[in-house]
C-alpha cells in the first residue's frame, strides 16, 4: 500500500534504470494499491476539511490517531531533517536524533495507512 503515486513512480524509475531488477520491480508495481486514489474516488468526510492528504484523512477516519507527539510531525519538518543529514551539517548527536525522528515519522505514516485501510474495510 502507498498513499499517492510517489513510491510507485520511484520503483518504475528504478526498473527502467536498473534493468537487472526490472522484472522484479515491475511485479511489485503491479501489486501496489494507492489508498489516496481509493479515498479520492470513494470516500469523503467533513473532518477531511477539503483535503485528502494523509495528515487529514487518517485522524478523520481514526480519531485516536495523530502526529502531535512526534518531534518531526509533518512533511516540511521531515524534509528539513533529511536535508540536514544529507548535506552533513549536523554533529553526530544531532544527526542521530534527526534519524530517530525521521524513523518515528515514517513509522507513523505507515501506521496511518494501516488505520486508513482498516477504516475503509469497516465501511464495506
Amino acid at each position: 500500500m502507498t498513499y499517492t503515486g510517489f513510491e510507485k513512480a520511484r520503483l518504475m524509475d528504478l526498473a527502467r534504470d536498473v534493468r537487472a531488477l526490472g522484472d522484479s520491480l515491475n511485479d511489485i508495481v503491479g501489486r501496489i494499491v494507492d489508498l489516496h486514489a481509493v479515498i479520492s474516488r470513494h470516500i469523503d468526510h467533513p473532518d477531511f476539511l477539503g483535503s485528502k492528504s494523509l495528515k487529514s484523512v487518517a485522524p478523520a477516519l481514526a480519531p485516536d490517531f495523530g502526529y502531535s507527539d512526534l518531534e518531526v510531525s509533518d512533511g516540511s519538518a521531515a524534509s528539513a531533517a533529511f536535508y540536514g543529514i544529507a548535506i552533513g551539517c549536523l554533529d553526530a548527536t544531532s544527526e542521530a536524533e534527526a534519524r530517530g525522528s525521521l524513523l518515528a515519522y515514517c513509522a507513523r505514516d505507515t501506521l496511518a495507512m494501516v488505520k486508513i485501510h482498516c477504516a475503509i474495510r469497516s465501511l464495506c
